[in-house]
């Protein structure tokens, strides 16, 4: 895989799910919330992950998801490395229930339960369940790509340090995974 297929799926991604518009990102406030705390919290402890491997973290990110509904496996290692697999991990674990044991706890609270082997058994619920994640994981790329043009190599980290950095008071990831993710009639 070259550079440019490597970046392509953030596209791919958009286009099969859609994408969060500008001034719309209050709908999904709580998943990029979450994300970007679970982002920033590494970042502050290990500061060479920095937005420049943020950006490699969410394609890193996608194609692990992808993975789970199309069964393809990407050979990614000339891509990962040990900056961009911290953020990787800690994008995957405030959702992901392969990454994360806690989530398949809660993922049996669910009105209609499913299992892990739901996800892996059944393209529909896999994309119905990762979708949210998809779409702010798609916004958030499109976010630092605009704060490192403004703000230079690490200007993701640094406007969100605006705002999440004073207050982050974590001492290990967090992870989300909101009422309602499954939408089982497309409503």
């Amino acid at each position: 895989m070259n550079r440019y297929q490597f970046e392509k799926i953030f596209t791919r991604m958009e286009s099969e799910f859609g994408g969060i518009r500008k001034g719309m990102e209050e709908e999904h406030e709580f998943v990029l919330l979450t994300l970007e705390t679970n982002a920033m919290f590494i970042h502050n402890k290990y500061p060479k992950c920095n937005s420049q491997r943020m950006l490699e973290a969410c394609a890193l990110t996608l194609f692990d998801i992808r993975e789970y509904f199309t069964g393809e496996l990407a050979d990614l290692s000339n891509f990962r490395n040990e900056d961009n697999a911290r953020l990787e991990h800690a994008l995957l674990y405030a959702f992901d229930p392969f990454t994360n044991p806690e989530i398949v706890s809660a993922m049996e609270e669910f009105d209609t339960p499913i299992t892990l082997e739901d996800l892996k058994g059944n393209r529909d619920i896999c994309k119905n369940y990762y979708r949210e994640f998809i779409l702010c994981i798609c916004r958030i790329k499109r976010s630092a790509d605009m704060w490192i043009k403004e703000l230079g190599s690490d200007g993701y980290f640094t406007f969100l340090n605006q705002f999440i950095g004073p207050n982050l008071k974590m001492d290990k990831l967090n992870f989300t995974v909101p009422a309602g993710i499954l939408n089982w009639d497309g409503d």
